[in-house]
């Protein structure tokens, strides 16, 4: 019933790991913390290898992917090489460890890719950063959660990189994570607002919450440096609500400093750099707002 905390060192360490390593932490009845287990590719049953410049870590996220009741860990390795063809020096990796009776396990723990969501890779075209940003929630409100992973250094529409993507995952009660459904979603493509010209850092930050009052969470996509009315670097924001099956773009909203009252976008403003969201309460009472 207590929660444990995972710590992420993405540039790893002499003796414990080349590539990153991720600890996981628990505090004591007396108020003690001890290291739970150390978490890296190859060590015991994990996957993968350990590799310098991986950046095992770099980004961390939980969620109960298949419905057992204990969270999973989704752990970001952006410069991971596993679906990036040379000369790309990277496409980044999202590594999933599932939680069981006694804490997290190598037992069916597995990792995803761009190429698992639907990105395709181009030869020479640069790493995707997969990985670079994590977020969960129930995105179609079937009780699992559900992973969207960010992918900033993406090409867009036959841009060179750094439009960016995200790729979502869905959450299977009895499979955890699967690719079956997994997508891709752009800026300026399938629905979505915005263009690949004027996108940039789409999918460098992530969130997730209940922004509509229908039981679904919605997606927050940050993209820091999109030209906003030729204003470069200003950033904006990409919201797509969940729906009964799916996230549902048809109703996605972009939203960008000028949205706000007094807001102005500025150069290299960098607006939408991070993302979360949360209820605001008024005393005891719950605000919320569906629309």
């Amino acid at each position: 019933g207590d929660d444990e905390l995972a710590l992420g060192n993405r540039n790893g360490a002499d003796g414990i790991s080349e590539g990153g390593h991720v600890t996981i932490m628990q505090r004591g009845d007396t108020g003690t913390w001890s290291v739970r287990q150390t978490i890296r590719q190859g060590l015991g049953s994990y996957v993968g290898v350990d590799e310098t410049g991986d950046n095992y870590g770099y980004e961390l996220a939980t969620g109960d992917f298949n419905g057992d009741g204990r969270d999973d860990l989704a752990i970001g390795a952006r410069s991971e090489v596993a679906d990036a063809p040379a000369p790309s020096t990277g496409g980044g990796v999202v590594y999933v460890v599932y939680g069981s009776a006694s804490g997290l396990t190598g037992t069916n723990d597995r990792f995803l890719t761009g190429l698992d969501a639907g990105l395709a890779v181009v030869s020479g075209a640069g790493p995707f950063q997969f990985g670079t940003a994590l977020a969960t929630g129930d995105f179609n409100g079937d009780g699992d959660d559900d992973l969207a992973v960010g992918a900033p250094n993406v090409r867009c529409g036959g841009l060179t990189g750094g439009v960016g993507a995200v790729g979502v995952f869905y959450g299977n009660p009895s499979l955890g994570l699967v690719t079956t459904n997994a997508h891709t979603f752009q800026p300026g493509t399938d629905g979505m607002l915005g263009t690949c010209a004027d996108a940039r850092n789409f999918g460098g930050a992530l969130a997730t919450g209940r922004l509509s009052g229908f039981g679904y969470d919605s997606l927050i996509i940050g993209a820091s440096l999109t030209t906003v009315g030729g204003i470069t670097g200003a950033g904006a924001a990409h919201l797509i609500p969940g729906g009964a099956s799916d996230l549902d773009v048809s109703n996605n909203r972009l939203v960008t400093l000028a949205d706000l009252p007094g807001g102005v976008p500025t150069v290299n403003g960098q607006f939408a750099t991070q993302v979360e969201a949360g209820r605001l309460r008024e005393g005891d009472q719950v605000v919320q707002r569906a629309d």
